[in-house]
């Protein structure tokens, strides 16, 4: 069935699309390709905004004939807070990118990653391999640029304000330090990250 019609094949059994977008070539192949976002409906009823979502894309892979692809299955019991963050070609390396934010609330609660998804030959890859989380309601990410390099800057609140600085390698996307960060301040946020060793700790000090 072309993608034009999944949304009353979806709603036959109680599934709403919540979100669609047409990306030119999604699969390398300078043809089109579809974003879809499905919800149960009766999640999406819900005022707190459901507990989970869909997502996947759409590849016509002969006249008439397509494929779906899973990108991410954001299942959840907590409020969800997942959403189509960005799609462009950030990285510029001429294949667009989806990023999607998966994240959930429960009270003064917030948590999350975004993971960013490209198609490499046969599959979606994902490029912050996981590395990219929030962890407090006002922590924040945003697309940026660092010496002509595309990056990603991720801005913490707890325990103390500090911007994380994520570079494009060429494969993906690698943590770069610190943006306008004092070794105070360094030393400070790494007593609570223990992805920071002994030797990074003595070294701040």
């Amino acid at each position: 069935a072309h993608p034009d019609q999944l949304e009353k094949f979806f709603q036959k059994y109680s599934f709403d699309v919540v979100y669609v977008q047409s990306i030119e070539n999604l699969f390398n192949d300078s043809k089109t390709g579809w974003l879809y976002v499905i919800s149960p409906r009766v999640w999406e009823d819900e005022k707190s905004g459901g507990r989970g979502r869909l997502f996947f894309v759409v590849r016509e892979v002969s006249k008439g004939k397509f494929q779906p692809h899973l990108l991410m299955s954001a299942w959840g019991f907590t409020t969800d807070m997942s959403y189509v963050f960005d799609i462009s070609d950030h990285n510029q390396n001429g294949k667009p990118e989806i990023a999607l934010f998966h994240g959930y609330q429960s009270g003064s609660m917030c948590g999350g990653s975004l993971l960013i998804y490209e198609w490499k030959e046969k599959e979606f890859i994902e490029l912050t391999e996981g590395n990219i989380s929030l962890r407090e309601c006002a922590d924040d990410f945003e697309y940026s640029q660092n010496e002509n390099s595309p990056s990603i800057v991720v801005s913490k609140v707890f325990p103390v304000h500090i911007k994380e600085l994520y570079s494009w390698n060429g494969k993906f996307y690698e943590f770069a330090g610190f943006v306008d960060a004092s070794a105070l301040t360094e030393w400070q946020f790494s007593l609570f990250d223990p992805s920071f060793s002994y030797a990074e700790e003595t070294e701040l000090i």
